[in-house]
């Protein structure tokens, strides 16, 4: 793996002090306390219209956008603060810390953010100058793989105290992932892609919690917008990102680098937490859950309800703990079960979670690798078996379950010990059930099986979906039996049995 090197910038002084006998804190602006974490907002509509990034910052990101051009995989660095004082600035700025802690006599907010900076400033670098200089620094560029990229935090990777990081994106837009949000402890964090930035910013809505619940949580926005668009492209925008994370207690700020970047508001389409569709997606998820972890035999169907057999299935196929089993039957929505469900899968597994949900996530997989994805569309809803590497060249090997819309046409296929078995509802109604081979996408009837529709049910051995060989015909509505044979014209009876 090349590492690249992204030179480490010294110059971005802020503020220089009166003389060391009045220890005078430099002056920093909004967006710097909220970056450097001094300031955690109350809420994300307390958050400030827009968001500026310090100046050195900025150079360190135009020089990974130049690195990053051209590279297939993730690149990031640290970025840091450095504080340098006198000996005798330091030490009256530790003696104003510690008056601030004995005397709490502002509002526990503008306290907080008081003593976060003076405790910066006691910890400061002794210089020979007199005053106090503040320098925004930023470490060497670090590589990953495809999908993501592990961005180390210590002071030799920061070129200071390491206060928050950026990354890039391969492809698509430089919006904050699943991942990006769950696993970033900084307060602010950044993704940029082609000259373009956009920054995270946890406020104190943004529990442990809550966080816990990421990926149950903004990848049910960006599917909702989905089932409700015709758009086939997987990027959401971007106020629909805002509005998953305005659940989570983060605002988005997005833009060009080297200019203010803006605050996203959320869409205004409103989030449906009754739509049906989440039971489907809740499924999808357990069907990949079961694949992955060699569950029990899937005995529901893959439909838009949470009924008796997929309660009792998730109650006993061993997928969940008793304390997640709990957690999941106490939702209220449909958007509550998937949420849940996600979230206790993510402790079973890895799942990546965004505009559809893979498992296990793939995105620090080096190399082609299997996973299992859910997705819904406005059209269709599907769990497919894919293969390939991470995010660009992923395909589409097998369909494990699928439910299209129109005509509520559904299937979802189990597979034992290298076996698969098929139940499906065609929209006649006509239902099939029985050992199936995938023939390309699809698994079709093949082995011993059975077809009923209204008034028919078909009994035997089957071959690409038609009867090969003998097999016993039944009509439902008179409870007539015939031995029959499969021909390549269709049908024959040879005799009646009743």
């Amino acid at each position: 793996m090349r590492k690249l090197l992204l030179q480490v910038i010294t110059a971005g002084i802020l503020h220089f002090c009166a003389p060391a006998s009045y220890a005078q804190e430099p002056v920093w602006t909004e967006s710097e306390m909220i970056i450097a974490g001094f300031k955690t907002p109350s809420e994300v509509e307390a958050l400030p219209v827009s968001l500026d990034i310090p100046h050195p910052w900025e150079d360190a990101m135009a020089a990974l956008d130049r690195q990053a051009k051209g590279l297939p995989g993730e690149l990031g660095a640290c970025l840091g603060i450095v504080a340098e004082t006198s000996d005798a600035d330091r030490k009256l700025f530790k003696a104003k810390k510690s008056a601030l802690r004995k005397n709490r006599i502002m509002a526990d907010d503008v306290w907080e953010v008081e003593f976060n900076k003076l405790a910066f400033l006691a910890d400061a670098k002794i210089n020979r100058n007199e005053g106090t200089r503040i320098t925004w620094s930023s470490g060497s560029v670090q590589a990953g793989t495809e999908g993501s990229v592990d961005i180390e935090g210590d002071e030799t990777k920061c070129g200071g105290q390491g206060v928050s990081n950026v990354h890039t994106h391969p492809a698509g837009a430089p919006l904050p992932s699943d991942a990006d949000i769950e696993y970033n402890n900084a307060p602010v964090g950044f993704v940029q892609l082609n000259g373009e930035v956009c920054a995270t910013v946890r406020t104190r809505q943004a529990t442990k919690t809550k966080l816990q619940q990421t990926k149950g949580i903004i990848s049910s926005v960006i599917l909702q917008w989905r089932m409700r668009t015709e758009e086939s492209d997987v990027v959401p925008p971007a106020a629909v990102v805002a509005a998953g994370l305005k659940e989570l207690g983060v605002g988005l700020y997005c833009g060009e680098i080297g200019k203010s970047l803006a605050l996203i508001q959320p869409g205004k389409s409103g989030f449906n937490p009754n739509d049906p569709r989440f039971y489907l997606l809740a499924k999808g998820v357990v069907i990949a859950l079961k694949y992955q972890l060699n569950g029990a035999a899937i005995n529901f169907g893959f439909t838009p309800e949470l009924d008796q057999a997929f309660i009792l299935y998730i109650q006993n196929s061993g997928l969940f703990d008793s304390d997640q089993i709990g957690e999941i039957l106490k939702a209220i929505t449909p958007a509550e079960t998937y949420r849940r469900i996600v979230t206790s899968a993510n402790n079973k597994t890895s799942i990546g979670a965004y505009s559809r949900v893979d498992i296990p996530d793939t995105r620090s997989v080096v190399g082609e690798t299997a996973s299992y994805s859910t997705v819904c569309t406005s059209a269709h809803c599907m769990v497919s078996e894919d293969f390939g590497t991470a995010l660009l060249n992923r395909k589409i090997v097998h369909s494990l379950a699928y439910y299209q819309e129109d005509n509520k046409h559904h299937y979802v296929v189990d597979r034992n010990e290298g076996k698969d078995t098929i139940l499906e509802v065609e929209s006649e109604p006509r239902t099939i059930t029985g050992s199936c081979q995938y023939s390309g996408f699809k698994c079709v009837l093949s082995g011993i099986g059975k077809v009923r529709s209204k008034t028919l049910e078909l009994k035997g051995t089957f071959k690409n979906g038609a009867l090969s060989g003998l097999g016993a015909l039944t009509y439902l509505d008179t409870g007539e039996e015939w031995k029959v044979r499969g021909t390549s014209k269709g049908i024959d009876k040879i005799e009646r049995l009743n």
